[in-house]
């Protein structure tokens, strides 16, 4: 999940060309984008997808190996990695409408090993949003079962 903003343009013949948006990793794959409008009117031209050969967040694509497991699961997640980073990492379990349903910050001196219990949360589709310090690291889907 990640959200951008863009200022008005006053009207819809004043087109503006936003770039410098943070890069976002997708794992490779058939992937469905939706956008989510706050506000109306808007006329949106195009959008360009470029692929991305090089660092992610600072480090390299293959260096980020988050496991996240079970999933399915019924309690809780685990998430290991032999990563060492100096910044908080910080966990948010969200639904598809954006509300946060656990939020958690750590500083890691060695590897990450956390544990997110899921009591009195209901079964569904759920996203775990990783972020190192500000920026965003991973974000993987979470199936919780009864």
């Amino acid at each position: 999940l990640h959200t951008i903003s863009f200022p008005s343009t006053n009207g819809w013949q004043d087109w503006v060309t936003f770039n410098d948006f943070p890069k976002i990793h997708l794992e490779s794959g058939n992937r469905k984008l939706r956008f989510f409008f706050k506000k109306t009117p808007f006329n949106l031209n195009w959008i360009l997808f470029e692929e991305f050969e090089g660092t992610v967040l600072g480090m390299e694509k293959n260096d980020i190996r988050l496991k996240v497991y079970p999933n399915p699961t019924s309690e809780k997640i685990t998430v290991e990695s032999d990563f060492i980073t100096n910044d908080i990492i910080t966990y948010k379990l969200m639904d598809s409408n954006g509300r946060v349903f656990a939020t958690r910050n750590k500083l890691y001196r060695s590897k990450i090993y956390e544990e997110i219990l899921l009591n009195g949360i209901n079964k569904g589709l759920f996203f775990l949003v990783i972020y190192e310090g500000n920026d965003l690291l991973e974000i993987r889907k979470i199936i919780k079962s009864n």
